[in-house]
Formats: C-alpha cells, sequence, structure tokens
C-alpha cells in the first residue's frame, strides 16, 4: 500500500499566493503549517490509518454537571530541565493525541499547570481524525489529557464549522477555582482542509475547580469575522504585568510584499474586564487611551515577531520572545523592554531554530514557560512546535508533530547555535 503513495513536494514556492497589488507573491507559513495535519491525515488514509475529518462540535456551553473528564495520568518518570518537561507533549501511546502543535500554558491556583494545544490529531476506535484543540492538565508527578464529549474539540467549533485555534492563556484564582481565559485565533477551513483564513480572535473560558476537571462556560468573540491580515489579533500573547493589570498583545501584518514579521501593539485590563474590550485600555506610545485605533506599534512587523508569540518577567526585565521576522524566520530571538509595553530593544537572537529541506522540518511558534521550571538560575524553558513538508515522514514519526523544549540562560547573549530537538 506504501507504494500507493502519490509524491508531495512542498517548496516555498508552493507556499506563496497573489498578493492584490498584482504580481507580487507573499507567503503563508500559519496556514501551510496547520494543512500539513489534513495532508498528512489523507495519505495516513492510504496505508491503513483511516480517513481524516475535522470533529465540530456546538457552540452552544456545555453545562456544569457534564464537566470534561480527565484521562490516564501519564506518569513523568523523572524529569530533568526543558527535556523532562518536554513529556507534557509526549503521552505514549495515548490515542487520543496521536500530534498537536501550540502549547500554550499557564498555573492554576491548585499547583497544576494547564496547556492549551491546537490541530490535535487522534485516533478514534482506528480512524485519524483532527480535532482543532485540546487540553492537557499536568501535575508534579504525571498529566492527563482533558476529554470533551465524544472526543471532540475541548473548546467547540461554531455551528458553522469555524474553529478555534489557541493563542495564549489570563488565569484568575478564588475560593478553590480558577477562571482560565483562552485568547483564540478562530480560523476557517477553505477548500477541503488544504488552506486556512484567520478570522478574528476569540476568549473561551474555563472554570477548573482545584484538583478537578474543567467546565466549559462558552466563547466571547471579539468583531465579526475579518479575513484581513493587517487586522490587529488582541491575545497573540499575554501577560500578568503584576502592577493590577493584564497586558493583552495584538499582533497584525500589514500585507506588503515580502513583509514577513507581524508587529506588535499593548493593551491593559482588570482581571475581571478580560472578556470586554470596551474596558481596555490601548498603549499610544506616550500614555494610555480607550481607543483601540490610537494603540502604538511597539515592535515593526519588518523584523517583528510570529503571529502567535510570548511576553514574560525576568528579574527586572520584560522579554518578548519569537521567531525573528515570523515563522519563515531562521532565529530563536528576545526583545528586551523594561516594561510590559516597552520600550522594546533591538532584538537579541539566541539560537536557530531554521526551517529545513532535507529532512523536510518546520520549527514554528516559539512559546516560552516560565511557570514550569527554572532549570538553572534566570533560565526560561521555551517550546517550539515542529511539523513536516513530507507527508511520509509524519506517517513514520507521528511524534514528529510536537513541540520540542529548550532551556534558554537569561539575560540573553548573542549566539548562533542550532537549537534543535
Amino acid at each position: 500500500m506504501r507504494g500507493a503513495i502519490p509524491p508531495v513536494t512542498v517548496r516555498i514556492a508552493d507556499l506563496m499566493t497573489e498578493s492584490a497589488t498584482g504580481g507580487v507573491v507573499r507567503l503563508c507559513l500559519a496556514c501551510w503549517v496547520h494543512r500539513l495535519v489534513a495532508v498528512v491525515m489523507a495519505v495516513g488514509s492510504l496505508v491503513g490509518l483511516g480517513a481524516c475529518s475535522s470533529s465540530a462540535g456546538s457552540t452552544a456551553p456545555i453545562a456544569q454537571e457534564s464537566a470534561y473528564a480527565l484521562g490516564e495520568c501519564h506518569a513523568f518518570g523523572e524529569p530533568v530541565g526543558a527535556r523532562g518537561y518536554e513529556a507534557v507533549a509526549h503521552l505514549v501511546d495515548d490515542p487520543m493525541f496521536v500530534g498537536a502543535d501550540v502549547g500554550a500554558s499557564a498555573h492554576l491556583g491548585d499547583g497544576r499547570s494547564i496547556w492549551l494545544f491546537g490541530d490535535t490529531v487522534r485516533d478514534v476506535d482506528g480512524r485519524r481524525i483532527v480535532v482543532r484543540n485540546s487540553m492537557i492538565l499536568a501535575g508534579s508527578e504525571c498529566r492527563a489529557l482533558v476529554v470533551p464529549p465524544d472526543g471532540a474539540a475541548v473548546i467547540p467549533d461554531r455551528a458553522d464549522g469555524i474553529g478555534y485555534w489557541p493563542m495564549s492563556l489570563v488565569v484568575s484564582v478564588a475560593e478553590g477555582v480558577s477562571t482560565v481565559r483562552v485568547f483564540t485565533q478562530r480560523v476557517r477551513a477553505d477548500g477541503e482542509g488544504s488552506a486556512f483564513v484567520n478570522l478574528g480572535p476569540a476568549i473561551a473560558t474555563f472554570t477548573i475547580p482545584d484538583g478537578g476537571a474543567p467546565l466549559f462556560d462558552g466563547v466571547s468573540e471579539l468583531g465579526p469575522d475579518d479575513e484581513s491580515r493587517s487586522r490587529v489579533g488582541w491575545g497573540a500573547a499575554a501577560s500578568d504585568g503584576g502592577d493590577g493589570y493584564w497586558y493583552l498583545y495584538g499582533t497584525a501584518n500589514p500585507d506588503d510584499p515580502l513583509v514577513f514579521g507581524w508587529s506588535v501593539r499593548v493593551a491593559r485590563t482588570r482581571i475581571d474586564d478580560v472578556t470586554d474590550p470596551n474596558r481596555w485600555e490601548y498603549w499610544t506610545g506616550r500614555d494610555w487611551s480607550t481607543r483601540p485605533g490610537d494603540a502604538a506599534e511597539v515592535i515593526s512587523a519588518v523584523g517583528g515577531v510570529s503571529q502567535t508569540f510570548s511576553v514574560f518577567l525576568d528579574g527586572d526585565t520584560w522579554y518578548a520572545v519569537s521567531k525573528l521576522d515570523g515563522d519563515l524566520g531562521t532565529d530563536l530571538a528576545f526583545w528586551p523592554a523594561e516594561h510590559p509595553w516597552g520600550p522594546f530593544e533591538a532584538p537579541v537572537s539566541v539560537g536557530r531554530i531554521p526551517n529545513v529541506e532535507e529532512p523536510s522540518i518546520l520549527r514554528y511558534m516559539p512559546l516560552a514557560h516560565p511557570e514550569v521550571l527554572q532549570a538553572s538560575e534566570r533560565s526560561v524553558v521555551v517550546s517550539v512546535s515542529r511539523n513536516s513538508a513530507d507527508p511520509q515522514l509524519l506517517v513514520d514519526v507521528p511524534s514528529l508533530y510536537r513541540p520540542f523544549f529548550v532551556d534558554i540562560a537569561l539575560p540573553p547573549e548573542p549566539s548562533d547555535a542550532l537549537l534543535d530537538e
């Protein structure tokens, strides 16, 4: 049967689309990376893995009496540094988590960590399916997958099939319950799973009792569906400022030829107002305004960040961390700042995470996890999502479609070391 697999060649040129300026091409790695999952699942059907399908859920909140279940708690073994915590994304032999990307994380009030993943491959009764998102809860000794009804996405799709890709988390704790707001990018599949269009951000809310399973409270969408890349996608990163505010970061791309990075703007809000943009304030470059249009760029799109990135505090310094010049870039970079709103200094490359052709390996969307561990003094764990343009490689090694983790010392010193799995 393997001989029946048609050859699949993906080149940089295949990632390009016509721009509105005519004759000039652009790249859409984010769409391409996610579409590879569908391609691989389709190839999987040729080798007896079953057909690929996308699971649609309901837009109605799940009643509190039908809390999601927790799956088997997989022991960590002997976690050492970042490599040990890589086990969070490697649930060996768990058919509900064959592979996934993203892996945004935060701490809950009971000491557990919560992890949200993007397009997740599951093996259901010998049939491979892809759901738009999934969740893992991890304690000190083991981690468990959160199992929604019918094995669907943990944030259910809209009734019209629009799904939600996680970006960042905001957590508040009160009276033995953690409230988790998940900033997501809502996404529409165009054609038969071969391409995707981002339509704008949304916020999914979960309440999680100490030691228990999550309750899904619903989704709030921020603005109408809008395919424009220049629209600011708020929630691309989020961080607790420690000053009574949460800082929310929005990314946008000017859709200009050969500009692959994303610019950054900053908003702030009190924790109770996270889901109400009418109560946010926006950094103008000098002070705070209640008008979204006043938000100033704090990082330019030229040489900018990926569409989803991280911001965290270490000591007295804030850092934005991302792939330099977007996911098509080659370097993992840090942008230091004195405050969560900046000003952000010039990026410092701390290692290379290039996409390569032979063998085909994609490395994208680095995210910081300062809540996980400090393996060495002044360090941060960074995960990097992986994928491949070679469908057969993912069939042979499905674990390749999972993030790998690296431990980065701070303050970052310039480096050209290859950061790899």
